[in-house]
Parts: C-alpha cells; sequence; structure tokens
C-alpha cells in the first residue's frame, strides 16, 4: 500500500469469495470497506459464492498529479 501510495494512487481494492470470512474480516479491519457485492458469480469447492469487491482509500481526493509514477521511481 505504501509503494502505490508514493507512486500516487488513490485507491486500493481486494476481491474476495464470501466463502473466505476471515480475508473479508482482515481487510475490513485494516481499513477496506465494501464496495460491489456480485451475487452468485465465484465458483470454487464446487459451490457458487457471492464476490466482495473492498476498496481503501490511499490518499485524499482532489485534483490528480502526475501519475502514474512508477514503482522503479519510487524505490
Amino acid at each position: 500500500e505504501e509503494l502505490l501510495r508514493r507512486q500516487g494512487c488513490r485507491k486500493v481494492f481486494a476481491v474476495v469469495t464470501s466463502a473466505n470470512e476471515l480475508s473479508l474480516a482482515f481487510h475490513r479491519a485494516i481499513g477496506y470497506r465494501d464496495a460491489a457485492c456480485f451475487r452468485q458469480v465465484g465458483y470454487k469447492f464446487g459451490r457458487w459464492y457471492d464476490v466482495t469487491w473492498l476498496e481503501k482509500s490511499l490518499c485524499p481526493l482532489g485534483e490528480p498529479s502526475e501519475f502514474p509514477i512508477s514503482w522503479k521511481e519510487v524505490l
């Protein structure tokens, strides 16, 4: 996340199936919030699952600066 922030990215996303409750809880605990839920679109282990997209803001919104900055420039 820090590398993305330094590059100028505004948001980061996680995509998690409803079967993975621990991952959903982890992402919510570190500041991600639910952005979208797609019902019964993920198939694994012989079952259909909802897929949740979560998002986290990395920097304040406003006018964009020059973007993107290569990860090579911020290392």
